[in-house]
């Protein structure tokens, strides 16, 4: 039951900071300024190996990418330096 509650969390988080970071590369004026952003590379590269793991995971029918997913999970720390990043100074 935990690790339901788990990844339901994980994929509400990562919806959240998706829309946030598609909204912000919209809305920015300038898409050049915006990738060079080391802030904005950070998103994303905390953004991105959670797509991964989701394409793996339903790529992979008899669970052997699992384990090569940890990596993954690990560079998802990043969430946390974001979070960081908005908290009030």
């Amino acid at each position: 039951m935990r690790t339901n509650s788990c990844r339901v969390t994980n994929y509400i988080c990562l919806g959240l900071f998706t829309v946030e970071f598609v909204a912000r590369l919209l809305t920015c004026p300038s898409f050049k300024g915006f990738v060079t952003s080391p802030m904005n590379v950070l998103d994303f590269l905390a953004i991105f190996p959670s797509y991964v793991e989701i394409a793996l995971r339903a790529a992979d029918a008899d669970g052997s990418a699992a384990s090569q997913s940890r990596v993954l999970r690990v560079i998802r720390l990043l969430r946390v330096l974001r979070l960081l990043r908005m908290w009030p100074k």
